[in-house]
């Protein structure tokens, strides 16, 4: 399975995200896409090696299209408040276009 993990840029919560990729941990064929290195996607790559999965950087398409996440299975983006992202949104609007399972996931303490 070909996970993406997206979210705020000042993500810090590495105990949530575990948490959420734990449960596909047990497959060492699922991968975990991030895209940029800062915020939920650094937390994603981090919390991916921790449970010993595999994590890949992939980088956006320069059109902005849906080529950049056609192969991906799972979308989990880390926000606490989505709609004041336009590159999450982005995302998670493609997905919902491409019929792609998302889960927006936030936490209680400011990410």
């Amino acid at each position: 399975m070909n996970i993406l993990v997206i979210g705020d840029r000042r993500w810090n919560d590495l105990d949530t995200i575990r948490l959420a990729l734990e449960p596909f941990s047990h497959n060492k064929d699922n991968i975990v896409y991030h895209k940029l290195e800062s915020g939920a996607a650094l937390v994603g790559k981090v919390a991916a090696n921790q449970l010993g999965m595999q994590s890949k950087h992939v980088t956006e398409s320069p059109e902005g299209n849906d080529s950049d996440i056609i192969n991906i299975d799972l979308i989990l983006c880390f926000h606490n408040y989505i709609y004041g992202s336009k590159k999450s949104l982005a995302v998670i609007t493609q997905a919902k276009n491409l019929n792609i399972p998302y889960q927006v996931i936030g936490n209680k303490s400011d990410a």
